[in-house]
Formats: C-alpha cells, sequence, structure tokens
C-alpha cells in the first residue's frame, strides 16, 4: 500500500500516504520537511516559524469538529489573518496568506456531515484537511475520534467516502496515523481496503 514513514521536525513520528488530489497544484508529501500537528503548539506562530527554519508542510493542532462549527470566518485586517472565531470571541484557529499552500487543517471528528460542514468553512483558507485517526487521548476518543477510529472501520468508511466525493476536485486529503495507544496492528489492515473502497466510490 506504499504507507512510509513520517515525521515533522523532529516532532511525532507516525505513517502517510501521499495525498491524493486531481487538483495540478497538488500538496506531495513526499521527501518534504512537515511539521507534525502538537496540541497547544501547531499555531499561527509556530507554523510561520518552521517554514521559516524550512518546513514545507505545516499542520495546525487537531480542532474538534463541534468546536468548529459554532466559528465564524473573520478577516483580521489588522493582523493580516483570517480568524474562525468561536461565539465567545476566542480565535479557534487563525491562519494566513503566507502559509495558505502550506498549512494542512487537521480535523477531530467522528462524523461525516460534520467533517464536510467544517471543511467546507476552511476549504479557501488551507492546502490541505487531514482527519486524526491516531491521537489516544481521551478528550478525542470518548467521542469516537482519533485513535478511535482505527477499531471502527465502517467509521472510517462513513467519514471518508462523502468527504472524498466533494473534495477530490477541490482540494486535498489525507490520511495521518500514528502507530501509539497499544492498538493491536490488526485493527490496521482494514484501513487501506477502507480508503480503497472510498477511492473507487469516486
Amino acid at each position: 500500500e506504499n504507507w512510509r514513514a513520517a515525521g515533522g521536525l523532529g516532532t511525532e513520528a507516525g505513517y502517510c500516504k501521499k495525498v491524493m488530489t486531481v487538483n495540478a497544484a497538488s500538496l506531495c508529501f513526499r521527501n518534504k520537511v512537515i511539521l507534525a500537528p502538537m496540541v497547544r503548539v501547531g499555531t499561527l506562530p509556530m507554523r510561520l516559524l518552521a517554514l521559516d527554519y524550512g518546513a514545507d508542510i505545516v499542520y495546525c493542532e487537531e480542532l474538534i469538529d463541534l468546536k468548529m462549527l459554532q466559528c465564524k470566518r473573520v478577516v483580521n485586517e489588522v493582523l493580516g489573518t483570517v480568524d474562525f472565531v468561536a461565539p465567545n470571541e476566542r480565535v479557534v484557529f487563525r491562519t494566513c496568506e503566507r502559509e495558505k499552500d502550506s498549512v494542512v487543517f487537521q480535523m477531530g471528528t467522528a462524523d461525516a456531515q460534520r467533517a464536510l460542514t467544517v471543511a467546507r468553512l476552511v476549504e479557501n483558507d488551507v492546502a490541505g484537511i487531514d482527519v486524526n485517526m491516531g491521537c489516544p487521548k481521551e478528550y478525542s476518543t470518548k467521542g469516537g475520534m482519533g485513535a478511535a477510529l482505527l477499531s471502527d472501520p465502517d467509521k472510517i468508511e462513513s467519514v471518508s467516502i462523502p468527504y472524498l466525493n466533494i473534495y477530490f476536485a477541490l482540494h486535498h486529503y489525507s490520511w495521518r496515523i500514528s502507530p501509539c495507544g497499544g492498538k493491536a496492528p490488526g485493527l490496521w489492515n482494514a484501513l487501506p481496503v477502507v480508503l480503497r473502497k472510498a477511492l473507487l466510490s469516486f
């Protein structure tokens, strides 16, 4: 299945597959320096610093779909950024033109419709969209997200297929899995099959 080791600027290692897209300017992971997603670290200042130090692709921290659904997209003319702002005026995700062709938005989700809605919200401001399938932390797994998806191939399929059908022609879709959380290797076996089914449905 051509899976390969990947990591980001000395951060967490995982496994990833080259992003697939019909866009001519595809976001390719081959031989690239990547800043991996890190909770409370992968914010805009860190991502820009990583680009300054030679990163080709930078991930934001995992952002939960339910939180993003509450956000409004706001153009911040003072800072020159695009902010996704929650009702309490907290900026949940901030990006800018400088990283537009390099930043991958990582989403925590276990619901196809929510994933689609969030993807539509950020699609014009990011280079790629990633569904987290590796986080072992309780805040992610208790909602069926992150590493919990690896034990539920049907859920992966339900999230992936409608998402791919729309976004294959628009942007980039990547799968990133971290071998953590003590998951048995057998749980991984169904994943490439699910992904192939998703591609065939397109």
